[in-house]
């Protein structure tokens, strides 16, 4: 292993007083060769000067370990890096204590597989990288744990509190200004402010701060089902139901369970995999979660079967001004459930009965593997196995559910083409334009499917009520949109280039058909094979661009606006 001359590691250890051995040194040194050569594919890090790098990450990264163990605080194992992004401080802390087994966290994919390189290459036997988005139902065992540069102080306790056991130790690497996140993590008493040690960046005028937060309490447990029941609206229900299970299930339900606890099951190895639009396309199953949504999602299939047709009207807030119909796409498949079952299911016993539905208690550890959003109440497993997404093509005026808005209001009537590929940021749209009365979402090859959990959750559920058509790319739209019918004139494109503002559109759009309105790629905006009305929303000056789901907002607004 040759290290490269860009930086010598050893200079800025040494002007901090941090000894390290030839062969950790080389292994530092390529793995700054292994970054720099990976900072030119996907901008690992914002730091480029010799000087930058050496202090701000090496330096930053392994002096606090000094500082922590002459303070009687040193790291155990096992030791997780929460958000560990490029391999700082983890990596440099896993080559200078090689008895310290680190858990790396990472949930961005390009930086995992780059850090699995990482730890490969260097043969680092004491990492394990952790390619996840934790969330505050993940259990990752651990004694110590450290974060730099990552979410809040109050944030990221909360998103640890199932993983450091009481007496554990969370290390936060801080700037000078942190006051504000310290009060408020005053509010989590299951943490207490340890230590608070202040210090300058060797070489620097830096200001520092370590903060070292130890464990003090358990996170607040549920009250067993008997109590919650005691204490609610439902008390009658659960009397009429008798409580007969330690979970709190009512005993009217007890022929409906199943129970998993392995995760060498086979259904339980496939729904995890539910995070992942391919699989989710693959075994016609998704998750819906919240202690708002899966009540609702259970009457409504209840009264879809009801009602016929699974079709439901959304007027005003629902769907829009225009009153339109959308289609409610899939049926419940089973609810799963763990150490509880709460009490605000109990009043839809009947609906479960008359559902049919499976009822799954999975293992506490199970559950909170499949809980994505980590919101601790039962999950609903929605089948979709007959859903279908049609192709963009001349048919698109025809299909039912827009048919009233075709035909009645052909001038007001409008659908979207949403190329997002972040799964928060397409359910939030999805529910601005059901909002605003959109009749359908086209989805392009870049689009998330609409149908994955997070997009489901931060839709608020309208993902699963709108109507699809499937697009290419964003750079086949233009043929595709005019074969569907969307001629030049039809299309208003959102760009922050664009040639008019945004309140020109309705004056400059001479059409009387119904509208497609189009979002640009995150990063990437629109191609300019895409033609139509381009249009911007002013803004201020320094300012490159708001965010997808804020612009669109904007966009809507102004086509409903009265003229």
């Amino acid at each position: 292993m040759n290290p490269i001359e860009h930086l010598d590691i050893a200079r800025y250890l040494k002007e901090a007083s941090f000894k390290l051995s030839a062969e950790q040194l080389q292994k530092l040194q390529l793995f700054h060769a292994m970054l720099r050569k990976e900072n030119e594919r996907i901008n690992v890090t914002r730091l480029y000067g010799a000087d930058s790098m050496g202090r701000k990450h090496y330096v930053d990264s392994l002096f606090p370990l000094k500082l922590l163990e002459e303070a009687g605080l040193p790291l155990e194992s096992p030791c997780m890096d929460l958000g560990s992004g490029g391999g700082f401080p983890g990596i440099p802390i896993a080559i200078a204590r090689p008895e310290l087994k680190m858990r790396l966290v990472e949930g961005r994919r390009k930086r995992t597989e780059f850090l699995e390189a990482v730890k490969q290459e260097l043969g680092l036997q004491n990492v394990e990288i952790i390619s996840r988005k934790l969330n505050p139902a993940d259990q990752i065992h651990c004694k110590t744990a450290i974060s730099r540069a990552f979410m809040s102080i109050p944030d990221t306790l909360e998103l640890s509190a199932l993983s450091l056991a009481v007496g554990g130790t969370f290390v936060f690497w801080k700037g000078p200004d942190c006051d504000e996140e310290i009060r408020a993590a005053r509010a989590l008493h299951q943490w207490k402010l340890e230590r608070d040690l202040h210090y300058v960046l060797p070489g620097t005028k830096d200001e520092r701060r370590l903060l070292v937060y130890q464990r003090v309490a358990d996170p607040s447990d549920l009250d067993t089902a008997e109590e919650q029941v005691r204490n609610s609206s439902h008390a009658d229900i659960a009397s009429a139901d008798f409580l007969s299970d330690r979970t709190g299930l009512p005993g009217a339900l007890q022929s409906h369970v199943q129970i998993i606890e392995s995760e060498s099951n086979p259904r339980f190895k496939d729904w995890q995999k539910l995070d992942q639009s391919k699989w989710i396309r693959k075994l016609g199953l998704t998750i819906i979660s919240g202690r708002k949504l899966v009540p609702e999602f259970l009457r409504e299939a209840l009264e879809s079967l009801a009602d016929g047709p699974p079709e439901t009207e959304r007027p005003g807030d629902g769907a829009g001004s225009n009153g339109s119909r959308h289609i409610l796409q899939g049926k419940p498949a089973a609810l799963l459930f763990s150490d509880t079952y709460p009490s605000e299911l109990l009043e839809l016993s009947s609906v479960i009965k008359s559902l049919g539905l499976p009822l799954i208690r999975l293992k506490a550890d199970l559950f909170r593997r499949l809980d994505f959003s980590g919101t601790r109440f039962p999950l609903l497993l929605w089948n979709l196995e007959t859903v279908r997404i049609p192709p963009l093509d001349a048919s698109l005026s025809n299909q039912s559910a827009m048919t009233s808005q075709w035909e009645s209001q052909k001038e007001s009537a409008a659908v979207l083409m949403l190329p997002l590929s972040n799964p928060e940021n397409l359910g939030a749209a999805i529910r601005t334009a059901t909002a605003f009365g959109i009749a359908g979402v086209i989805l392009t090859n870049e689009s998330v499917y609409p149908f994955h959990p997070l997009v489901i959750r931060s839709s608020a559920g309208a993902s699963l009520r709108m109507e699809y058509f499937q697009c290419g790319t964003l750079k086949e739209a233009d043929t595709e949109l005019h074969r569907a019918g969307f001629g030049k004139a039809d299309r208003i494109l959102l760009h922050q280039d664009g040639e008019h503002l945004l309140y020109e559109m309705g004056t400059l759009r001479n059409s009387r058909n119904p509208v497609c309105f189009v979002l640009g790629q995150e990063g990437q905006g629109l191609p300019e094979e895409l033609q139509g009305l381009r249009v911007r929303i002013p803004i201020a000056p320094g300012i490159e661009s708001l965010n997808a789901v804020a612009s669109l907002s904007a966009l809507l607004y102004e086509w409903k606006r009265p003229s």
